[in-house]
């Protein structure tokens, strides 16, 4: 049975057959072919007509966790059992973080999904994250910190670390290959669920990070779910 592709996974093709054009002195349409024979496919047309996942088939990614999951990954993590390692707490924990940016349906999605974990974090009756905890990088890692425009009126979600919001990595990428993340904002749309001192799409600043104390959560979340209602 021939593979279905993610628009991220066809993007990332196309990325390697235009090397592969430049590097071999062939056309790009003939360095799509080898890319599309070598995943089954007799052409590139084909691929891409029979091998893809439509964005608006993708399957929303939602937050479950029970109540003692969510204390658990507040807390922070155990020294590691082995002498042999040699990561700090704090990199234990960001590398525990599972990478979602590909799993997001949508920019809807990704907020739907962002509303959820921290109405679950701020049901904790204690409110406190260290950096040696895992919900701390999650915070940092999966929820949005604002949207960076693309071209024209089209922008998408990024995290604390400008990567596709739900990323955990630490090189460049191409927000081309995020088409799921995109959302369109119109003259100052922005204003009405950013920081009231934010000067671009972003709804929070190092003075108030959400992740610090409940208050910049509960601000956070009210500017969350503004958001959500402009997508």
């Amino acid at each position: 049975m021939l593979k279905i592709f993610t628009a991220h996974e066809v993007e990332v093709m196309r990325r390697d057959a235009k090397k592969r054009a430049r590097a071999n002195g062939v056309t790009l349409a003939e360095a799509l072919d080898q890319v599309a024979v070598e995943q089954g496919y007799r052409n590139w047309s084909l691929l891409q007509k029979n091998g893809t996942t439509p964005l608006d088939e993708l399957p929303f990614w939602f937050f479950r966790r029970t109540p003692e999951e969510i204390a658990q990954s507040m807390r922070v993590v155990p020294e590691p059992a082995s002498r042999f390692e040699h990561r700090a707490r704090s990199e234990i924990a960001r590398d525990s973080v599972q990478a979602l940016d590909k799993r997001f349906a949508s920019s809807a999605n990704a907020v739907d999904f962002a509303i959820a974990y921290v109405e679950g974090i701020l049901a904790q009756p204690r409110f406190r994250l260290s950096p040696k905890s895992i919900a701390y990088w999650e915070m940092r890692l999966w929820l949005p910190y604002g949207a960076n425009r693309v071209e024209g009126d089209t922008h998408i979600l990024v995290n604390r670390y400008y990567k596709p919001v739900g990323s955990t990595s630490s090189e460049r990428v191409d927000y081309a290959a995020y088409p799921n993340l995109g959302l369109r904002l119109r003259g100052d749309d922005w204003r009405a669920f950013s920081h009231r001192t934010a000067e671009q799409p972003f709804l929070f600043n190092d003075g108030c990070l959400p992740w610090r104390t409940r208050e910049n959560a509960e601000a956070y979340l009210g500017r969350l779910k503004e958001l959500r209602r402009r997508i």
